[in-house]
């Protein structure tokens, strides 16, 4: 039985018309992280994107990025906006037509994921890791093979249902839906079936 993260859904502010239409990666700049494919998939499909997270202080990881990624970055159809708060970043998501998630390592569960949806927007994602356990393809995003399902996968953006994005993290990742399955997960170990057990045990709890 796997259980995903939970989030706070007030933390995030569901946007059904976002503003921005660019697309958007959210993490640390990182290889494995696959920055390089975001940008590939940008130019390749001539849509704005922003880059926010973390840069390396020093080592390999600080290198790709002055070698790789730097030279890329323009600031206009290539803008890179830094680190950012939990206020800049429900912003950035909500107003995103899409999320970028190129990983190139098993990312175990992938959190901007869900913060993403629960902004309302989509999710196109390399099949790495947890993905498929979070991601459902063609519902909340897109989950891709290839960089070039990727380039094709943006061209169908308005296909996934904003609102079902949300939706998805209301029913599954919220932090109220998290804690009811980590509980029926421990009465299931404890044995506990019976209805007035878990009460006494509740009980007991408080």
């Amino acid at each position: 039985m796997t259980i995903g993260c939970g989030i706070d859904l007030e933390h995030y502010s569901y946007n059904p018309s976002p503003q921005g239409r660019y697309l958007l990666f959210l993490g640390r700049l990182h290889r494995i992280k696959g920055v390089h494919t975001a940008i590939d998939v940008a130019c390749a499909t001539n849509k704005q994107l922003k880059l926010a997270g973390t840069i390396a202080p020093s080592g390999p990881e600080f290198a790709y990025f002055k070698q790789e990624i730097e030279p890329r970055i323009d600031g206009k159809q290539i803008q890179y906006v830094g680190p950012v708060d939990d206020c800049q970043k429900n912003e950035l998501l909500g107003n995103a037509s899409a999320l970028l998630f190129p990983i190139e390592w098993e990312e175990p569960f992938g959190y901007v994921i869900i913060e993403a949806m629960a902004c309302g927007t989509p999710v196109i994602a390399l099949r790495r890791g947890a993905v498929p356990e979070v991601l459902t393809d063609e519902i909340n995003g897109f989950i891709c093979n290839s960089k070039e399902e990727m380039i094709s996968a943006v061209g169908r953006i308005h296909e996934i249902d904003r609102q079902q994005c949300r939706r998805t993290v209301e029913t599954r990742f919220s932090c109220e839906r998290v804690a009811l399955e980590y509980e029926k997960l421990y009465m299931q170990l404890l044995g506990i079936e019976d209805v007035d057990a878990k009460e006494d045990l509740k009980e007991c709890a408080q």
